[in-house]
């Protein structure tokens, strides 16, 4: 394990992740464009598909305070290839809002999720994760040992909260 990495997984560690989900969001590859012609899934194209799920999921739980006090779910994404470069999918540490039902949040991150326009009806949603899941997501897959794939286009510095 690299240092970076190291150092990102022990401080994330000091936390408590209850009410915190390991999800599995897959993505269609390719989708058809007017003319018929295959458009294939780029990471730019993940991560604006990514963002407009998470304002979608913020907008559900938050309403208008999504916007006008900046309300989010705490979310730490990364992205992965699978092994042959494609295949891109992602991995969420997501907090379900305390006011919001178990049940309802897997319900809604799926369907949300399948609604988007790369979205595939391939997710998986799973509560009462532990750091392992942290561990998981950061593990090295692009063959870069300085940085885990995390997608820090989509990660809200402004609220994300850690308890150290």
């Amino acid at each position: 394990m690299n240092e970076y990495r190291r150092h990102i997984l022990d401080w994330l560690d000091k936390d408590d992740w209850s009410d915190w989900y390991a999800v599995t969001l897959t993505m269609r590859q390719s989708l058809p464009n007017v003319d018929g012609e295959d458009v294939f899934l780029t990471q730019q194209g993940a991560s604006r598909n990514l963002r407009h799920f998470l304002n979608v999921t913020n907008k559900r739980w938050y309403g208008n305070a999504a916007a006008k006090y900046n309300k989010r779910c705490e979310v730490i994404p990364t992205v992965e290839k699978g092994s042959e470069g494609r295949n891109l999918h992602y991995h969420l540490f997501i907090k379900r809002p305390n006011h919001v039902p178990e049940w309802k949040f897997t319900c809604r991150i799926r369907s949300d999720w399948f609604r988007t326009e790369w979205g595939n009806a391939l997710v998986t949603v799973k509560g009462n994760t532990d750091t392992g899941w942290l561990r998981y997501i950061t593990k090295d897959t692009q063959g870069n040992t300085s940085n885990p794939a995390w997608d820090f286009e989509n990660v809200d510095y402004s609220n994300i909260w850690f308890a150290g």
